[in-house]
């Protein structure tokens, strides 16, 4: 910031910071950058003032800058965690409902076995399309999270990079959490009499 700019809009005419410019010669010589730096040390031992160079102010700063984003990391963790019992539920819930269906197909004719292939395909079907409508709106929502409230919210915004890493994770804990949410109503619906599922109809 410029001085005057400083002075006019602060009443205080402590400085806090200086920053030095090396001159080209001084940047790109390594031999000569060190006895700059060992030789300001040198200058300001015993003074309540601190040196540091661009490049370790880069290094703290990055470091500081991905501590923020722990946090972030804990919470994407979570929502991996609820949006995977969420499937379970769901889909589980959708295959106990049609019980009465199931014991149709058993009384017709379908054995345990085949009910429970039937049960799998079904809902990992219905995870695989979640997936694949998902990914676009995740795409959305991150544009817009990125490109448009960060971006008002903070004055700032950090680069859109779609990650195929992501992805690949994401259609794996769909189809996962499919094939568990199939294994109780599988299961269940095997063993369970034709007779007694039909009972309400």
């Amino acid at each position: 910031m410029n001085r005057t700019t400083y002075d006019r809009h602060w009443a205080t005419r402590k400085l806090n910071a200086l920053g030095l410019y090396l001159s080209s010669e001084v940047r790109h010589d390594q031999y000569k950058r060190k006895q700059f730096e060992k030789q300001l040390r040198l200058i300001i031992s015993g003074k309540s003032l601190q040196f540091i160079s661009k490049q370790n102010l880069h290094k703290k700063s990055l470091i500081i800058f991905d501590r923020t984003f722990n946090i972030t990391n804990v919470l994407k963790l979570l929502v991996i965690l609820v949006s995977f019992v969420g499937i379970i539920t769901a889909l589980m819930a959708i295959e106990l409902e049609r019980s009465r269906e199931f014991a149709i197909l058993r009384a017709t004719g379908l054995t345990g076995k085949q009910l429970s292939i039937l049960v799998y395909i079904e809902t990992l079907t219905m995870g695989i399309v979640a997936a694949i409508l998902a990914m676009p709106m995740g795409i959305a929502l991150a544009y817009l999270l990125i490109e448009v409230i960060n971006y008002r919210s903070f004055g700032w915004s950090i680069q859109f990079i779609l990650s195929w890493t992501e992805f690949a994770m994401a259609g794996c804990l769909a189809i996962l959490a499919a094939i568990l949410a199939a294994i109780y109503p599988a299961w269940h619906l095997s063993r369970t009499r034709p007779a007694l599922a039909l009972r309400g109809e």
